[in-house]
């Protein structure tokens, strides 16, 4: 027996052997993947806890966001009992519909842990949002009446559940809770939302000359703290946007796309980190004669208002570069563009007015001469129904051409998005939008080309969906490089 044992001990020791003796040829396991890079992961220590269907509290609210015809409700941002991590999620984690969609398919694009205003974290957190795309005509947070925006008092009904296959996975002080099950259906109101886009901005009012204007302010760290002054640019809204709520203004026309590297690069240097973007808001419109009326003569009750406010965000941000800050805004707004630059043009580097509604026939030469020692690229579209480019836009750079000003127009046929490929479908219109939304070109820095400074009447303007006409300025690339440059 003893002998038996002995054997069996010496082919173990053998195997055991010839087992290190080989190591060194067998190929090497795989290294797990590495969690996603971040402040906080799941604590390897804790057990896991599998459980079947999650019990927990759910609290649900609606996250808006800003697309080219407006604002539509694009994610949903969810607080659960426990904290989520950044490696939980994908885009196939979750399945998310609404009987409110027009049979629209909501195709989740991410998932992720957020602040309670869901904006993205990388740090566990009681809340997270799911994204899913969105159309034109879709789940509009907004209802347009009487000329204005406002927050639609109504409700949408939504359902949102784990794919097969998925797993929710939260952590406790004790351990890591993984649910097989998560399914959530609630009706919510419109009132029950955030708007992630603009949640970080710096919001106020200011009063002056008798009115309260309210703004919304991008001012990043980076900006404030890099090592040179910043340009600042100026958004001024159309009319139905006007109230006291500027989430309202700034993603009512996707202003917030100035605060994105489309339109950011153009602003970054070796020292500096971009541009300072402040977006003002009347309480009513621009083109207010001050008895709540259209004015009729191109004078506006908020001009001092208006030029005060920004004086003093000026004052509040000290690195402003002075010699670098442009005014713009589309229709309302581009009226008011053209009156700060006929009033205050000393002060202002450039101005980039989008179908304006300052009529040609309100200005006069001396209000001429004042446009011409401007800096000013239009953008119009020829088939606004809204203002007519012919006796607004159109007439005025010609006279400008005239006066040999320094300015550039991008004029086009209709207005084409880029955002829904399908959104001729819900608008009926040519095109894919209302040809007053030239605005779009704008924003999405689309205004590449221009009109022939040789024209001599309007009817030798030719509209062109290309860059906006038949011409580059120099060598920039688009309407947004070439102010990045102008200087007062």
């Amino acid at each position: 027996m003893k002998k038996y044992i002995s054997i069996l001990m010496i082919v173990a020791l053998c195997f055991c052997t010839c087992a290190v003796l080989f190591a060194g040829c067998t190929p090497p396991e795989p290294p797990a993947p590495p969690l996603p890079q971040g402040p906080e992961t799941h604590d390897p220590d804790k057990e896991i806890a599998d459980y079947d269907v999650y019990d927990g509290s759910v609290e649900l609210k609606l996250a808006i966001g800003g697309y080219e015809w407006g604002p539509a409700v694009d994610g949903l941002v969810v607080k659960v009992d426990g904290k989520t991590f950044v490696e939980d999620f994908s885009k196939d984690t979750f399945r998310v519909s609404s009987q409110q969609a027009n049979g629209k398919t909501l195709e989740v694009l991410e998932a992720y842990p957020c602040t309670e205003q869901g904006v993205k974290t990388d740090k566990a957190s009681n809340y997270f949002c799911v994204k899913f795309k969105t159309y034109a005509g879709v789940l509009s947070p907004f209802v347009y009446a009487n000329s204005v925006n406002r927050w639609s008092t109504g409700s949408v009904n939504f359902s949102l559940t784990l794919n097969e296959g998925q797993f929710l996975c939260m952590e406790d002080e004790v351990e890591i809770l993984r649910f097989a099950k998560f399914e959530v259906s609630q009706k919510l109101s419109y009132s029950e939302r955030v708007v992630p886009s603009t949640a970080l901005l710096n919001k106020g009012s200011y009063s002056a000359d008798g009115h309260t204007l309210t703004y919304g302010a991008y001012e990043t760290e980076e900006i404030a703290t890099d090592k040179g002054e910043n340009a600042l640019i100026i958004w001024l809204h159309g009319a139905g946007e006007g109230g006291t709520d500027v989430d309202i203004a700034l993603i009512g026309n996707d202003v917030t796309n100035l605060m994105e590297e489309q339109v950011q690069k153009y602003f970054v240097t070796d020292d500096l980190a971009g541009a300072y973007v402040l977006a003002v808001q009347t309480p009513t419109m621009w083109m207010d004669n001050g008895t709540g009326n259209y004015t009729s003569d191109g004078t506006s009750t908020y001009t001092q208002a208006l030029m005060e406010t920004i004086e003093y965000y000026v004052e509040q941000n000290g690195d402003v570069d002075l010699d670098r800050i442009y005014v713009g805004g589309c229709s309302n707004g581009g009226y008011m563009t053209m009156n700060m630059l006929i009033h205050y043009g000393d002060y202002f580097a450039a101005g980039y007015p989008v179908c304006e509604a300052y009529a040609d026939s309100w200005i006069d030469e001396t209000e001429l001469s004042a446009l011409a020692d401007a800096n000013i690229w239009f953008t119009h579209s020829k088939n606004d129904g809204t203002v007519n480019p012919n006796t607004h836009t159109n007439a005025t750079y010609i006279r400008l051409l005239q006066a040999g000003a320094n300015v550039h127009y991008s004029m086009f046929e209709d207005i084409r998005g880029i955002d829904d490929p399908t959104a001729a479908q819900a608008w009926g219109t040519t095109g894919n939008y209302n040809g007053h939304f030239s605005w779009i070109y704008t924003l999405s820095d689309r205004c590449t080309k221009v009109q022939s400074h040789e024209v001599t009447a309007i009817n030798q303007l030719v509209a062109n969906n290309d860059g906006g006409g038949q011409e580059q300025v120099d060598d920039y690339a688009s309407l947004w490089a070439w102010i990045a440059d102008q200087s007062r």
